[in-house]
């Protein structure tokens, strides 16, 4: 089995996602939330501080942006990059929204983002939270912790 490779060029790539047939990417280095076209390219989707930066889709298919520095979970309408809960201060990192348009981001703690723009912290006192997925039936919620304390 060989490796094939789509996009050359491009920096620390993280947080794919799969959206109405097309492979979304965000690029940390360049700032950028991205999409994988043909013949090694990609199209620019939203310019957007970093990093780190995470996004994610919801049923409804609005896009939702965690940014660098930013203590507030970003909307993008498809033009306009908007505030939509604030998370409070702290290194915010990764997303993920499940089926009932539920929002979770990861940082200081893990804070569950409902539709109505409400936050609710869930789980605090993590050192470094990184990646988060949701299990098929989204009743399990899974976050690692990259340097967990003692």
């Amino acid at each position: 089995m060989s490796a094939n490779i789509l996009l050359n060029g491009r920096g620390l790539v993280e947080c794919p996602r799969w959206h109405r047939g097309e492979l979304w990417f965000a690029d940390w280095t360049s700032g950028e939330i991205r999409v994988l076209e043909e013949a090694n390219q990609s199209r620019l989707v939203l310019p957007v501080e970093a990093p780190p930066l995470s996004f994610d889709f919801s049923p409804k298919n609005d896009l939702f942006v965690v940014e660098s520095g930013s203590s507030s979970l970003m909307r993008f309408d498809g033009k306009v990059l908007k505030e939509f809960a604030t998370l409070g201060p702290g290194a915010w990192n990764e997303i993920v929204i499940d089926a009932a348009g539920r929002i979770y981001v990861n940082g200081p703690a893990i804070t569950l983002v409902l539709p109505d723009g409400s936050t609710e912290k869930q789980v605090e006192g993590f050192q470094f939270p990184n990646g988060m997925a949701l299990s098929a039936d989204g009743l399990t919620l899974v976050c690692a912790e990259s340097w967990p304390s003692g």
